[in-house]
This record gives structure tokens, C-alpha cells and sequence, in this order.
């Protein structure tokens, strides 16, 4: 018995899984770096915005929830399909505004090693580096770019043969 009979799937959905399946990879290695790029460099070092004055402001946060969650949930799925899920989630989470959210997100960004990799697509954008919420703690009021200067996309200078 193949896997197509076990799981009652035709061919057919299996060919619509696969084509969605590298959209979200098309998707996500084109939109994550830009919304990185955007990232403030302070964003992991925020605390929560205010509630929204306005119904503009309302609008806009609910917009940026229904995106963000959209985008939190392909990052799920990521996890078990190509992608970059644990960046894709990262992302959907900073565009997303609920209770705990800036807690979640800097728990993911300690825990979770993203902050190579989000610096090194920063620095390919000639951007700051992101402040880590552990090292910000660490070393305290010291400036930004510092806390990653040991970080470069160069590798190590190979020693001579003998």
C-alpha cells in the first residue's frame, strides 16, 4: 500500500500541497528579507505600543493582525515544508499586536539562533544590525552596532598548508 492510498489523498491534491508548498518557499525567500530590512533595530528591545485613539489606528492593527497571523501560519507550516519557519513566524508575530507578544518574541529570538541570520540579511541590506534583547541586558546603553561587531558574513583566513 503506497502513501497516496494510506492517506486517501488523489493525485490531484497532492499536486495542489506541492504547488503551495513552493509558493510559500517563492513567497517567504522574497517578502522576509524586506520586512526584515524594515525591522527598526531597536524592535526586540520595545515594549508593546499603546491601544489605539483612533479607528484609523484600529483599522490598521487589525489589518496588521489578519497579515500577520496569515503570515505566522505559513510559518507553521514551514516548519514541515521548505520555508523558513521559525523566521516567518518571527516576522507574522512583529506585524501582530495581542497580550505577551513582545514576551513570545523575545523568547523565540533568545532561544531560537535567528539573530545570525536576521543580522546577516541586515547587513547584506546595508542595515544595523538588530539589538538582541539578552545582549541589550548584557552590555547595557552601549551602542548597537558594537553588540554584533565580532559577527561577519566572511569566513575565517585559512592557514597556509605545509
Amino acid at each position: 500500500m503506497n502513501a497516496v492510498a494510506w492517506l486517501g489523498l488523489s493525485k490531484q491534491v497532492l499536486a495542489w500541497l506541492a504547488a503551495g508548498s513552493l509558493a510559500m518557499l517563492a513567497a517567504s525567500a522574497l517578502f522576509l528579507p524586506v520586512v526584515i530590512l524594515r525591522l527598526p533595530a531597536d524592535h526586540f528591545l520595545r515594549d508593546s505600543p499603546p491601544p489605539a485613539k483612533t479607528q484609523v489606528q484600529a483599522m490598521g492593527r487589525l489589518a496588521g493582525n489578519i497579515c500577520g497571523g496569515l503570515v505566522a501560519l505559513a510559518g507553521i507550516a514551514m516548519l514541515a515544508l521548505p520555508g523558513q519557519g521559525l523566521l516567518a513566524i518571527l516576522v507574522g508575530l512583529s506585524w501582530m499586536t495581542f497580550p505577551r507578544k513582545v514576551a513570545i518574541e523575545r523568547w523565540i529570538v533568545t532561544r531560537a539562533h535567528l539573530m545570525r541570520p536576521l543580522n546577516w540579511i541586515r547587513h547584506k541590506g546595508h542595515r544595523v544590525p538588530l539589538q538582541s534583547p539578552g545582549a541589550a541586558e548584557k552590555l547595557g546603553a552601549q551602542d548597537p552596532r558594537a553588540l554584533f561587531a565580532d559577527e561577519t558574513d566572511d569566513p575565517p583566513p585559512r592557514s597556509p598548508s605545509s
